[in-house]
């Protein structure tokens, strides 16, 4: 298993994920994140749930980009254009700012990390 501690996100080779202790409330499509460890509450976005449901140690931030770019219908050039990368990069080091995810080797993944939904 990976040391949760070691490293930052967002560096090459490496997967976000979603720390085990942060719970999460759908609300239609957006999302209210709670973090027992810092108790804060973090309101996200269409766009940030997407990437954060991808932030399960199997998806690279590349992967995340040509997924989010392939739900919202944008064409190759729309893609550069929107540098969708960048965007995802952005919310990656915030959620990892916040304490909410932790990266992992590729190579050292073997189990996807579930986030607890809280039912409402």
């Amino acid at each position: 298993m990976s040391n949760p501690n070691k490293g930052a996100c967002g560096i090459d080779g490496v997967t976000p994920c979603r720390k085990d202790s942060i719970e999460a409330r759908d609300l239609d499509g957006e999302a209210i994140l709670y973090n027992p460890d810092t108790k804060h509450v973090h309101i996200l976005n269409k766009a940030a749930l997407q990437v954060w449901q991808m932030c399960d140690g199997q998806h690279s931030i590349r992967d995340m980009a040509v997924a989010i770019a392939e739900m919202y219908s944008l064409s190759p050039g729309e893609r550069e254009g929107a540098r969708v990368e960048q965007d995802i990069q952005r919310i990656i080091d915030d959620f990892a700012a916040q304490g909410m995810i932790v990266k992992q080797d590729e190579d050292e993944v073997s189990t996807e990390r579930q986030v607890r939904v809280v039912s409402g």
